[in-house]
């Protein structure tokens, strides 16, 4: 070979190495970048799921959502996202997320126990109870939604199954005084008297003071056309505060007025009715912008109410 040629072939040979060196530069820039900027993204995830984590929703949420839309399946951005937009009451939003949370994890029972909480604050007890279906499957042990399962059915209408649901738990917790106050319950609004008063007696006189099991068998009472035996079960139960006390009043309203104790009935009787108002008015005060309305009206209502029910006090206050 001519020393020209040897020439030749060494500055190929030296072009091809810069071009080699200046791919293998192009190529590592590339990279580099791509590498750059999932770090970026990774690190806009991380700092979303730490803000929301800490309890920041505010400032996580833009960057949650922008993670969310790369990302649709990303379970711990919808996770936060769901939660977060609960804890806010944009219950809309939640769905979503929640949906997408539970589509990625179908597996994981807080996705669905999380959720139940957004059908609860919509009233939706269906999905509720499907949800908590669902999570009894992944959790058999679950004792709280175990023993809400049947109420729920029960507030549906759903009677054979709630009936179902009360013998599956009291297999296994034969002493719940919930669970038990729901069966007879189930009896009792189905006609089945004689089969609720020995759960009922059986829960006030283990609880006696128990108002819901005291309202159960003093309503029992009633019914059967035994006034004053019913009479100081639901005093009992009235001098309890809780939900239970409107229904209590109700019925010790029936009660007195069977035995002639009228001036005391209608009083009885005002108060159940201003307690139902006032649950209208804290439902009402409750719901989103769209759903508000003028007050005023039931304002009055309440302050009436308390008038009649000789809270003199509290209703020239109102």
């Amino acid at each position: 070979m001519t020393t020209s040629a040897k020439q030749g072939t060494a500055a190929r040979a030296v072009k091809w190495r810069l071009w080699a060196v200046v791919l293998s530069i192009v190529v590592l820039a590339a990279l580099g970048g791509i590498l750059g900027w999932r770090w970026i993204k990774d690190g806009e995830r991380q700092e979303a799921l730490r803000l929301a984590e800490r309890g920041d929703f505010s400032n996580a949420e833009p960057l949650l959502t922008r993670v969310a839309e790369r990302h649709p399946r990303d379970a711990p951005v919808a996770r936060a996202l769901a939660l977060g937009y609960l804890s806010t009451d944009r219950l809309a939003e939640a769905e979503t997320y929640f949906g997408r949370w539970c589509a990625a994890r179908p597996e994981d029972p807080e996705a669905y126990d999380q959720r139940i909480k957004l059908w609860v604050r919509w009233s939706r007890l269906g999905n509720a109870v499907e949800d908590a279906r669902r999570v009894v499957e992944l959790q058999p042990d679950n004792r709280k939604l175990r023993q809400q399962l049947p109420r729920w059915l029960m507030i549906l209408g759903r009677f054979q199954e709630a009936e179902s649901e009360c013998r599956r738990f009291l297999h296994s917790w034969p002493d719940d005084p919930w669970v038990l106050l729901v069966q007879a319950l189930l009896h009792q609004r189905q006609g089945r008297s004689a089969a609720a008063i020995p759960i009922a007696d059986r829960l006030v006189r283990a609880y006696p003071d128990f108002p819901e099991a005291c309202v159960l068998r003093g309503t029992l009472y009633v019914e059967a056309g035994q006034p004053d035996e019913a009479i100081p079960l639901l005093r009992r139960a009235t001098a309890i505060q809780g939900p239970h006390r409107r229904e209590a009043l109700y019925e010790l309203g029936l009660a007195l007025e069977k035995t002639g104790q009228s001036r005391e009935a209608e009083r009885a009787m005002a108060e159940a009715r201003l307690l139902l108002d006032q649950e209208r008015f804290r439902g009402m005060a409750d719901g989103s912008e769209g759903e508000r309305r003028d007050y005023t009206i039931i304002e009055v209502r309440l302050a009436e109410g308390m008038l009649e029910a000789g809270k003199t006090e509290e209703g020239a206050r109102a």
